[in-house]
């Protein structure tokens, strides 16, 4: 494939418009990875930017759950042709708030599906034939037999369960031991349920 399609984001209401870019125009910076998209799933977040109950900045290219295939690889650890998913973040890792574990936090923090075209290489979000892995941005390469569908939603819905789950022992232990209210729904929900049955049973 000589170009890559971008579905651009306008604002809501108004028609997503498609984009062509010359691959050859793509520049792929030192730790950075091209990845042809092979599956993205939609978050709410980008269903509330879509009906206009989240404004996010235009034009853009909306998503952030997905999985790709890597065409091209800056890192020795990545090789191509791996499949892969990634954080929804990008961070410096050296400013104060990532010293400290915030890396959602960074000063210079870049949100994949959430930023304007303008911003970079305009492959910022998983609508897209491609996307441009940054440099700050962990990658997890996965495995042929699991199946791409599964894995689309993994780096947010089921990432935010274990942010969410990972201090409970700590927080029941402190207040009520032996009681979690858990209070989300949808994918969170059964990836939430999922969590919980595995740690009740490790």
């Amino acid at each position: 494939m000589d170009e890559v399609h971008l579905a651009v984001f306008h604002g809501s209401g108004i028609p997503m418009t498609i984009r062509k870019i010359c691959i050859t125009e793509i520049k792929v910076a030192p730790n950075e990875i091209l990845g042809k998209m092979l599956y993205s799933s939609i978050c709410g977040s980008d269903l509330h930017t879509i009906d206009g109950r989240r404004i996010e900045p235009t034009p853009s290219v909306l998503g952030h759950e997905g999985v790709a295939e890597v065409v091209i690889s800056n890192r020795t650890e990545v090789e191509i042709g791996a499949k892969f998913t990634f954080s929804v973040i990008d961070s410096c890792s050296n400013c104060e708030l990532c010293s400290r574990g915030l890396n959602q936090k960074c000063k210079s923090l870049f949100k994949y599906g959430h930023v304007t075209l303008s911003n970079g290489s305009s492959l910022n979000g998983c609508y897209a034939s491609h996307i441009l892995i940054r440099a700050g941005t962990h990658v997890v390469t996965i495995p042929e037999h699991i199946n791409t569908k599964i894995v689309a939603p993994v780096n947010c819905a089921l990432a935010t369960v274990i942010n969410a789950l990972s201090d409970i022992e700590t927080l029941t232990a402190a207040s009520n031991p032996g009681t979690v209210l858990v209070q989300v729904s949808g994918l969170i929900l059964h990836s939430c349920i999922n969590a919980v049955f595995y740690i009740i049973n490790i």
